[in-house]
């Protein structure tokens, strides 16, 4: 049964439509894929002063990456089970679970991880991520 993990960052989880902000997303020729924007504070559990926080977030060595626009991914949640955290690794994954095979370089040591931001949201299954704050703001 796929269960859907929290990520606990050092502003804890991060929860709500508006948590987290996107400003641009970018791959590299080695797989990795950058998101860069802001999380609201206010909607982080650990509330870390200030109404802003920039955040560079890197999945490492992505092999699958599925992005949909919010309102649609909502949609498609609401069939299936809702999503708590707007942060989180997905266990169990059925998507993983069906790209693991001969023709793939989908393994069990990989990662499927959700992350919803105020527009977009990225599933993806890679090696690891990488998250960095700056420091809060406003």
């Amino acid at each position: 049964m796929t269960k859907y993990l929290p990520i606990e960052t050092e502003h804890g989880t991060l929860k709500g439509r508006d948590a987290i902000f996107l400003d641009e997303y970018s791959s590299k020729d080695n797989g990795d894929l950058t998101l860069k924007g802001e999380i609201s504070c206010s909607l982080a559990s650990n509330k870390p002063k200030g109404k802003w926080c920039p955040y560079t977030l890197v999945f490492h060595r992505v092999l699958a990456v599925k992005i949909t626009e919010l309102d649609t991914f909502e949609f498609l949640q609401s069939q299936s089970g809702w999503i708590e955290s707007s942060f989180c690794e997905v266990i169990d994954s059925n998507w993983k679970s069906s790209l693991i095979g001969s023709t793939s370089k989908v393994n069990d040591e990989h990662s499927v991880f959700i992350i919803q931001t105020y527009d977009l949201v990225f599933e993806l299954v890679c090696e690891s991520y990488s998250l960095e704050y700056g420091l809060p703001r406003g």
